[in-house]
């Protein structure tokens, strides 16, 4: 399948995870599709366990949906997704690891508390190592 989502400065969505496909959750699992940007690719994960219903794309603000094999209102089928405060220390969490890996060698972390990322966060730093940013990142061994 070619990337139906390319649009310049934005990652490409490739290889998307087809209608009907069953997804499944965790390192290993089945994979709903490939992201592609300058160059790497990483495989995307899906949250839970479930069949593709529909591939959108950046300018529909979501890429798949997915019908959770297990029912959505039982807690237990959501219990390892994180919610509220929850998804701050994580964020921050992974803030801090970026900062540490795109850092210049023997230098120290350069964002304050409250900055932004750059949006084209890879063409600002094409020197980094993207291959170790990206695996650490999307959970790639």
């Amino acid at each position: 399948m070619a990337c139906p989502f390319l649009k310049e400065g934005r990652a490409r969505y490739c290889h998307a995870a087809p209608v009907q496909k069953l997804i499944l959750e965790g390192p290993g699992a089945a994979d709903g599709g490939r992201l592609k940007k300058n160059g790497k690719e990483i495989a995307v994960r899906a949250p839970l366990e479930g069949t593709v219903v529909g591939v959108g794309g950046a300018e529909e603000g979501w890429y798949l949906k997915i019908r959770p094999r297990l029912d959505p209102t039982d807690p237990a089928t959501l219990r390892h997704l994180l919610r509220g405060p929850e998804v701050h220390g994580w964020l921050s969490k992974e803030l801090e690891r970026l900062q540490m890996q795109l850092r210049a060698h023997n230098s120290a972390p350069a964002l304050a508390d409250g900055g932004v990322l750059l949006p084209e966060l890879m063409n600002a730093l094409p020197e980094a190592d993207w291959d170790t940013v990206l695996a650490d990142t999307f959970l790639e061994a």
